[in-house]
């Protein structure tokens, strides 16, 4: 294992190369980027704590995508070896992979999911990973008002905050977040930090209607969503039901205030995300 520093813009691997490395992101953001017919496509992120190019390295399989430095980056770079011997067999580290691992196995198995459900036909207005990357379209905006501006319209950090209008059960205070990274996993609180890590633990007695790992809000590109991590009870997002019954598992974020339920029960956890626009 060695360290390693990128500048921002740097191009760290690139799709259709050879997967002979696995990284571990020590500091800073890094974006994954899909070529498609239409150019290519920002469809996911990275950051500090992350790993990221094992399975083609496990799989002995070419990079499925390109990964570009966001920021000024350092990371930990690992061959087969070291990566066994550093990375599986080290309680430490180990702790800190597999949460990634069971979090990949979520999409991967709600993608599937998705891809084989009877009748499903995923709309343009959709979201889906690794696939079509869609603005937001203000009120009034037409399309083309859309597509000139969508290459200055750029989300920081902290412009996105997660809020209840009342306490949730058990609580005495009213939820009011800020969010600080992307994605930004939320799920019920729980004893295992192996299975399952959240950025926002939500107290959830039994019976549940909450899973260890609900829903996550994601940046895909310019676009913001929220994407149910193959929840039991699902996510409704502005009306919108989302998980394993409804046969979509995102849905993009206006500007203003967007509905938040989790689970079936839209009195127990209700939120508000508000996107500043």
């Amino acid at each position: 294992m060695h360290t390693k520093n990128y500048s921002k813009g740097a191009i760290i691997t690139t799709e259709g190369d050879l997967s002979d490395s696995a990284f571990y992101i020590k500091s800073g953001i890094v974006e994954i980027i899909s070529n498609t017919p239409e150019g290519e496509r920002v469809v996911g992120e990275h950051a500090a704590g992350d790993f990221f190019g094992e399975m083609g390295l496990i799989l002995e399989a070419p990079r499925m995508a390109t990964v570009r430095a966001q920021s000024e980056v350092v990371v930990e770079v690992y061959d087969l070896e070291s990566f066994e011997l550093e990375v599986i067999d080290d309680a430490e580290k180990r702790a800190a992979y597999l949460p990634n691992l069971f979090e990949r196995m979520r999409l991967i198995y709600g993608l599937l999911r998705e891809s084989t459900v009877p009748g499903t036909n995923p709309s343009k207005d959709d979201t889906h990973f690794p696939g079509v990357e869609m603005s937001f379209i203000p009120a009034g905006d037409s399309l083309p008002q859309v597509a000139s501006q969508a290459k200055e319209r750029r989300f920081e950090l902290g412009c996105i905050s997660l809020k209840t209008l009342r306490p949730l059960p058990g609580a005495k205070e009213c939820v009011n977040v800020r969010i600080n990274k992307f994605p930004y996993y939320i799920g019920r609180t729980s004893k295992s930090k192996i299975l399952v890590e959240n950025d926002f633990y939500i107290n959830d007695p039994k019976p549940h209607k909450l899973s260890r790992g609900h829903c996550s809000i994601e940046k895909r590109g310019n676009q913001l969503i929220v994407r149910d991590r193959f929840s039991s009870l699902g996510t409704w997002v502005n009306g919108k039901q989302l998980g394993k019954s409804a046969g979509s598992f995102t849905a993009p974020l206006k500007p203003g205030d967007n509905e938040l339920i989790l689970g079936d029960d839209p009195d127990r956890y209700s939120f508000q995300i508000s996107v500043d626009s």
